[in-house]
């Protein structure tokens, strides 16, 4: 099956959401990438789904370093082998002049088959689920798959000795002077600073969305909203799993790792998916957390959840109040732009983070 992953139709699969699947059930896979960047190891390696393959799988990948990949990437993925004893990383390289490492390319397999994916998109977030990309998925029966692994064995074999560990002083050398392209682009690392809005964040009209988060019956941060918003603001689609990509700014300014989160469709007709900043907090005896969420160029969402003690919480609510009225039995949910945000609560700190590296 061929797949045109595109940012403007968000309605097919991206990468990241295919790999996925390919890897559920599945016992054992590989996978080489011509580069990596440490959020799109994150988003892969550590989403909840893809680590519940690895530890209980043997998992092969290889990372070429001839550009893009950095320092960063290869101790992330080194720190990760410690974590997955399954996982094995080698980094390719080689000293061929006019020549680059650039396959794409990862397989599964199951007791009964399994699946092989080829295509464009790298180990990055933009190349996961932001970028145009071209990719196919194969489904594969015993033999088809049998046929995969004797290739992947004899490519590997063929070409140990450009096969280097983590460790090894020339993927040192090789990363060492490595830049990421995506310096510029609005995709976050946790350790980044400060978000030029006025380049970065979306400048669409319905680009923030402002959100009263229920208390639900039973855990809160398993946030509930309307179908005409969980798929017209966040994308998801009634009836499949898709994922959504976060990142929750603290009132600090700093920026938390990453969430890859599915999104969730119940019988009641509530859709959700799950908040990382609400887990283990309680919720308020008066007030409704209000989060704020800010849709990137690239279709990470930012967020901040600003709770009742907040000295921006007064602000925001005026603002809430403007806009939707005085709801005392109903969470209110508003899109807005961002121009409008920045007037109303211009000390916001999701306002004011800014992104060096994919």
């Amino acid at each position: 099956m061929l797949t045109m992953q595109s940012p403007v139709t968000p309605e097919i699969p991206t990468l990241l959401e295919q790999l996925l699947d390919a890897s559920a059930g599945r016992t054992a896979g590989a996978a080489a990438f011509a580069w990596a960047t440490p959020q799109g190891v994150r988003l892969l390696l550590q989403d909840k789904e893809f680590k519940s393959f690895l530890d209980s799988s043997s998992f092969e990948m290889v990372v070429g370093v001839d550009a893009i990949t950095t320092p960063k990437a290869i101790s992330l993925l080194a720190e990760l082998m410690k974590v997955h004893a399954g996982l094995r990383v080698k980094a390719f390289v080689h000293e061929r002049k006019g020549s680059i490492f650039h396959p794409k390319v990862s397989w599964f397999a199951g007791s009964s088959g399994g699946a092989l994916l080829a295509g464009s998109g790298n180990l990055t977030v933009a190349g996961l689920r932001a970028n145009w990309e071209a990719f196919a998925q194969v489904r594969l029966d015993k033999s088809q798959l049998k046929s995969v692994r004797k290739s992947w064995d004899s490519w590997v074999l063929a070409h140990k000795s450009f096969l280097r560990d983590l460790t090894d002083p020339l993927v040192a050398a090789a990363v060492a002077s490595n830049k990421s392209s995506f310096a510029a682009k609005p995709i976050l690392e946790a350790e980044s600073g400060h978000l030029d809005s006025s380049t970065h964040l979306g400048d669409e009209v319905d680009s923030v969305l402002l959100a009263e988060i229920p208390k639900g019956s039973t855990r809160w941060n398993q946030a509930n909203f309307s179908r005409d918003v969980y798929t017209g603001y966040f994308g998801a689609k009634v009836g499949s799993r898709r994922r959504i990509v976060l990142q929750h700014v603290n009132a600090d300014g700093s920026v938390d790792a990453v969430e890859s989160r599915p999104s969730v469709d119940v019988a009641s007709h509530n859709f959700r998916f799950e908040l990382g900043a609400a887990s283990g907090l309680n919720y308020p005896a008066v007030g409704r957390p209000t989060a704020v969420f800010i849709k990137t160029q690239f279709g990470t969402i930012l967020y901040s959840l600003v709770m009742p003690d907040d000295a921006r919480y007064d602000d925001l609510q005026e603002l809430l109040n403007s806009l939707a009225g005085v709801t005392p039995g109903r969470m209110r949910r508003v899109t807005i732009g961002l121009a409008q945000l920045q007037v109303a609560v211009p000390s916001l700190p999701i306002l004011s983070v800014s992104s060096v590296e994919d």
